[in-house]
């Protein structure tokens, strides 16, 4: 399957100039997949991933050395960072209540 991948700032405005896609996005790009990240006011709006597979995506981002990919990598780290945050928080919050319980039974 081929898809046709078009960006345009939105008619309506509120667009940034300064990030309009340039003429090759905007004429399209083909493309056998994509994967699509958006946000709106601020907060991610869709992600979906279309004729991509998880390897070919890996490789894809490995291999990008423009700003782009650097960005994607940067953010993959952060992330990375974030869920292993939470983890440790959840690990934490889980041996302290056990640590509460344990003295409540203690006290009894």
């Amino acid at each position: 399957m081929k898809y046709i991948i078009k960006t345009e700032l939105s008619p309506v405005g509120g667009g940034n100039p300064e990030f309009a896609p340039d003429s090759d996005m905007v004429k399209g790009i083909e493309a056998d997949g994509y994967l699509l990240l958006t946000l709106k006011d601020g907060n991610p709006a869709c992600a979906c991933i279309q004729g991509i597979t998880t390897m070919e995506l890996a490789r894809m981002l490995a291999g990008d050395d423009s700003e782009a990919g650097s960005t994607v990598r940067q953010a993959m780290a952060i992330a990375e960072g974030l869920i292993r945050a939470k983890e440790i928080l959840k690990t934490e919050r889980k041996s302290s209540l056990a640590r509460e319980l344990a003295e409540m039974m203690r006290g009894k």
